[in-house]
Parts: structure tokens; C-alpha cells; sequence
């Protein structure tokens, strides 16, 4: 029997591209759809050619109750039946989503990859090489390029999804879902469909059912030409990428500082990548920096000394004596407005982004995310959701001033602070000791009290900020 195309094209991918090595344990993540289904058949046909050893890893998330069981065991029987040792584990899902308050597809995703990394961690101990595949596509990479020009991106982000990716690789990235679906057919494999994947309110859902389509009706081959397109902006990503470490070779210091006059000197499109190297070098890098971070690490480098620029993971970039460095985030100077009061100031984080700023008294968390229009709003004393697109972008954590005031109904009407606290008995001395989160005098928070109507979630707000406070405890 001839050997189907899509075995040859997946097996020239693998020894051409990826490179796999004999002797390596590849872990599957298999879901039990026609994807990663595709994906176990093909590499089972390919193990003893490229003499590799198999492991299946199936995640069952806790969210769709008989279907998600359904899954596990279906492909369970399919290990079985291909005798390739599996492995079911669950996670609860939306209880992660309820603690981190992300959308349910990237608790989901984040749970799932954290049972991956630890099964790889777990087959390493034993002294043996470990990757993980997993069964992306082209429609996956298409997909995932115009999302991130959407959302904003720079070269990486159009250079789509990377064939090998630390311990991670796509086999399928040289296939089509057609391809992937005429292979299933013709050797008569089953697979189980997902009922989510029809829900409009997931962006790459919507991304597959609406936008493609329309696409096609443009270009029939336009998923093609944007994975060839990838394909150039990832060698020149990767050529920049290398001009930029050479670059580093000669201007990096010992303590790790960039000079930043050297940088300014050159074009936009190499500081900005030699910044994304230089950060990446780092230990404590911030995957989810955005590219108006890097943007304005770029402007900082021709500006004046003193200014510092926040990122995740409670990091910063500061200019001091025509030198950048990556720190530890301090936060913006408290501003001193009375005998014990204090105003910190902390820019708003973009969507996706968490951030942390430290008060005399306790330590904030702030988050910004996505409504998913599912999350019910936390009534909590100390953790509260505002409309992310009411609120200003520096966000004050202060004593109270005179003048404060509250936003007490939809028809814009005010209370000011002081009258609050007389209706509600609170002493003058505890008064000093409430945190407002404020823009001027317009308080949007008394901390450990009420909210302002003006900021709060309607049914028409598309971005949440989220924000926690957690008490500074004594060293």
C-alpha cells in the first residue's frame, strides 16, 4: 500500500525542519479530536523509521462534564489499541479561572501546559531526552498570525507559530485540516468533536467559522499565502535576531546594561529587536510584553535619564547615565500631600497584563483582561472589577485630599468623601487610613468600602481591570 502524503510530507518536516533525534521520547498532547488524533496515527506510522519512542498526555479540563469524560476515554481505547502508553490528567479549570480571572480558554491553556511541562520534567529525570508535540496546523498558524495583528505585533508575532519552540514541536504545521480530515478518511479513524468549537464568543472560534470563510472568498489559497508569508517574516526575524546579538556582544555590560546613545543611533525596526534580545537574555523576562513596551524602551533610549517604564512579571527598564537596565520594579515616587498621606502612581496594565504596586499599607495587584461575558463580578471586600475603559491611564493609590468625591448613580450624581464617611459613622482617625484609588479628586475606590457607580461593569463593557489588594506583611 503507497504511503500516504501527508506521512512523507509530516516525515521530511520532522527530519528536515525539526530535526527530531533518534532516541527521543515524544509526548503527544492528544485531545481525542481529528487534530491530535491525526497527529498520534501518523507519528505511530513514523516511530520505528525515526526510531523514537511514544507517550500520549491526555488533559481532561473539568468543563464540559460527560463529553470531557468521553474524551479521556476515547482516547484511552486509542492508546490501547495502538499499545502507546497514555496518561489522564485533570484539572479544574474553572476553578483557575475563578482564582487568576482569565478568560476560560487561557486557564484552559495555561493548566494544560503546566501538566505537559511537569510530565516532561518527570521522563527527564530519568536522563532521557523529552519533547512534547502538538498537532497545530496551517489553519492554526494562519489563525493565529491574524490574531496577533489585531491585537498588535510585531515581526515575531507574524512570523506565526514556531515549528520548534524550546521543548515544544508542531509536526502537522506542514498540513491543512483538509489534509489532516482525507488522511483520517482514508484509513478510517474516528475522532471526537469538541461542542465548544462552535462557540462565536471564543476569538479564534469566531476567527475559523467567520473570518476564514470570507477570506476564501477572496483567495481560495489565502491560508496558504499567509503561512508563506510567515515563512519570509520568520528568516527575517531570525536575521535581525542574530544582527541584534552580535550588537549585544559589543554594547552589553557585565552588570547587564545597554548603552543607550549606541541604540538610539540606529533604525527603529533593529533597536526595537535588539531591545526584544536584550530582555529575552534576561532571567526574570516578562512573556507578555507588549510591543508598546518595547516601543517606548525604543523613545526611552534618545530621551533624558531618570525614566523608568514598568513591565510584567514586576520588572522595569530604567535610564540612568546613558545606560538601560532591567531592575526590579520600584514603582513611581510616592508624593508626599500631608503630614502621613501618600499618592502612588502606577500606569494602567494592557489587556492580558498583570502588575503590581506597593502602598504603605498593602500591596495591589492589578490585572487586565477581556469580558467573556461568563464570570460572574467577585463581591469581595478587597478584590473589585471596574470598566477598563472608564478609567484613566495612571492609576492613584492615595490618602484621602479635600475635595474627594464618589459618583453615587447613573445620572452622575456625587457624594463627596468626608459626607460618606459621616452617613457611615467612620472616625476621622480611620478615615486618614482608607486608601482611596482615585483620578484628581473622582474616587473610584475607598478601599475596604464603597466603589464609584461611574466605573462600574455594565453589560456593555468589552475589557475588565481587576484589582486586589493584599496586605504587606510585617518582615
Amino acid at each position: 500500500m503507497k504511503t500516504p502524503k501527508q506521512i512523507e510530507d509530516t516525515k521530511r518536516f520532522l527530519t528536515e525542519v525539526i530535526n527530531i533525534e533518534k532516541g527521543t521520547m515524544v509526548l503527544m498532547g492528544v485531545s481525542g479530536g481529528s487534530d491530535s488524533v491525526a497527529l498520534l496515527s501518523i507519528m505511530d506510522e513514523l516511530k520505528d523509521e525515526l526510531e523514537i519512542e511514544l507517550g500520549v498526555i491526555h488533559v481532561e479540563h473539568g468543563i464540559r462534564g460527560q463529553e470531557s469524560c468521553d474524551d479521556a476515554a476515547f482516547t484511552e481505547r486509542l492508546c490501547e489499541s495502538r499499545n502507546i502508553p497514555c496518561k489522564i490528567v485533570s484539572v479544574d479549570v474553572p476553578k483557575y479561572k475563578e482564582e487568576t480571572s482569565t478568560s476560560e480558554e487561557e486557564a484552559a491553556r495555561i493548566l494544560r501546559y503546566k501538566v505537559f511541562e511537569d510530565e516532561i520534567k518527570r521522563v527527564e529525570a530519568f536522563g532521557r531526552k523529552c519533547l512534547l508535540a502538538v498537532a497545530h496546523h496551517k489553519e492554526d498558524n494562519a489563525e493565529t498570525i491574524l490574531l496577533q495583528m489585531v491585537r498588535g505585533t510585531g515581526l515575531k508575532g507574524l512570523s506565526g507559530l514556531d515549528p520548534v519552540r524550546d521543548k515544544i514541536i508542531r509536526p502537522l504545521l506542514v498540513l491543512s485540516k483538509s489534509d489532516i480530515l482525507g488522511y483520517l478518511s482514508t484509513i478510517g479513524q474516528e475522532y471526537r468533536t469538541d461542542s465548544t468549537n462552535s462557540d462565536k464568543e471564543i476569538q479564534r472560534n469566531l476567527m475559523r467559522l467567520d473570518i476564514f470563510p470570507l477570506l476564501g472568498k477572496i483567495n481560495s489559497k489565502a491560508t496558504e499565502h499567509i503561512n508563506e508569508c510567515a515563512n519570509s517574516v520568520r528568516e527575517a526575524e531570525e536575521y535581525l535576531s542574530e544582527v541584534a546579538g552580535e550588537w549585544l556582544l559589543d554594547n552589553k555590560s557585565e552588570d547587564g546594561s545597554i548603552d543607550a546613545p549606541r541604540l538610539a543611533e540606529l533604525k527603529k525596526v533593529l533597536g526595537t529587536q535588539i531591545i526584544l534580545e536584550w530582555l529575552r537574555d534576561t532571567k526574570n523576562y516578562g512573556k507578555d510584553i507588549s510591543r508598546k513596551q518595547i516601543e517606548a524602551i525604543w523613545n526611552m533610549s534618545s530621551g533624558p535619564d531618570g525614566k523608568v517604564i514598568s513591565l510584567p512579571g514586576k520588572m522595569a527598564v530604567k535610564k540612568s547615565h546613558n545606560r538601560m537596565a532591567y531592575i526590579k520594579d520600584p514603582g513611581k515616587n510616592k508624593i508626599i500631600i500631608g503630614g502621613s498621606g501618600f499618592d502612588v502612581v502606577v500606569r494602567k496594565p494592557e489587556i492580558g497584563e498583570t502588575i503590581s504596586v506597593s502602598t504603605p499599607d498593602a500591596t495591589y495587584i492589578i490585572s487586565a483582561f477581556c469580558n467573556d461575558k461568563v464570570a460572574e463580578i467577585p463581591h469581595i471586600k478587597y478584590t473589585k472589577w471596574f470598566d477598563y475603559d472608564r478609567i484613566s491611564t495612571d492609576l492613584h493609590f492615595r490618602s484621602k485630599m479635600p475635595g474627594d468625591y464618589f459618583v453615587i448613580d447613573a445620572s452622575g450624581k456625587s457624594q463627596l468623601f468626608r459626607r460618606y464617611c459621616i452617613n457611615e459613622k467612620i472616625p476621622s482617625e480611620k478615615r486618614d487610613k482608607i486608601t482611596l484609588f482615585a483620578e484628581k479628586n473622582h474616587v473610584y475606590w475607598a478601599v475596604g468600602y464603597r466603589i464609584g457607580c461611574d466605573a462600574e461593569i455594565i453589560d456593555e463593557t468589552s475589557k475588565i481591570l481587576e484589582i486586589v489588594r493584599r496586605e504587606t506583611k510585617n518582615e
